[in-house]
């Protein structure tokens, strides 16, 4: 008997996918939060370093004249630190935000990537079943099992391709591997046993088999929408956090 699957993507995964991880210019709200993100992003260039250092130097020779040693301190530590450093670490800031963006988006990928590749062994699985099934009940057409054997070394390659992710989801296969051992030690310890009824019982073994694995995706998949909104969440704390530094400086 085939087994019926109708997969029904959650709403989420699509709201997922326009919306992508969050950055810390998706934070600011309002016409105050633009002109301070666009104004933080002005100051925070070495350009703006360099014109803050040009300016500071305008009140050098004032207090090189003065002939004071506090003037000078006051003009070391009052205008030309504070102007200069202003930018300068404002730079800094400016790009431990884009690596945390980057970082996010990176990481965000690669589960969104991972998601859709357990879809895909879900799919692999779910055409293999009616082939299996076809063998089992025509174990004595070989010609008819044989072509059912191509289309599924063909599906094999293709699980192949998603040799990571298949080893992800197999972690989540352990009651169905101990089940394929113990019917694999089952026919071992059957000595008189028909060709064709070892065959079908073979078959019988790798249809659980498939069955396990279309599951254990299914299961792996729901694990990693619940990664990825983790994800989505951590990435908007830390570009509310980083917009709220910039903002402080």
């Amino acid at each position: 008997m085939a087994v019926s699957f109708q997969h029904a993507p959650s709403p989420h995964i699509q709201t997922r996918r326009k919306v992508g991880p969050p950055t810390v210019a998706d934070m600011v709200s309002g016409i105050n939060g633009r002109i301070a993100l666009t104004l933080t992003r002005v100051v925070g260039t070495m350009w703006c370093a360099y014109a803050f250092a040009g300016l500071a130097l305008v009140a050098l020779p004032a207090a090189l004249s003065s002939g004071s040693v506090l003037d000078i301190v006051q003009w070391i530590s009052q205008t030309f630190i504070q102007l200069v450093m202003l930018s300068v670490i404002m730079v800094g800031q400016n790009i431990i935000g884009q690596a945390a963006d980057r970082r996010s988006e990176m990481t965000y990928k690669d589960a969104d990537a991972t998601f859709h590749e357990a879809e895909q062994i879900q799919q692999v699985s779910r055409d293999t079943l009616p082939l299996l099934e076809e063998i089992r009940d025509h174990v004595a057409d070989q010609a008819r099992v044989n072509r059912a054997i191509a289309r599924i070394d063909a599906l094999r390659a293709r699980m192949n391709e998603l040799g990571a992710t298949y080893d992800l989801v197999t972690q989540l296969t352990q009651s169905t591997e101990l089940k394929r051992f113990q019917a694999d030690r089952k026919l071992s310890g059957t000595k008189q046993m028909d060709a064709n009824d070892r065959q079908r019982q073979q078959v019988a073994r790798d249809i659980d088999n498939v069955r396990g694995v279309m599951d254990a995706a299914a299961d792996f998949r729901r694990l990693m929408d619940d990664v990825i909104a983790e994800l989505s969440a951590r990435a908007s704390a830390t570009a509310q956090t980083s917009l709220a530094r910039r903002e402080a400086a």
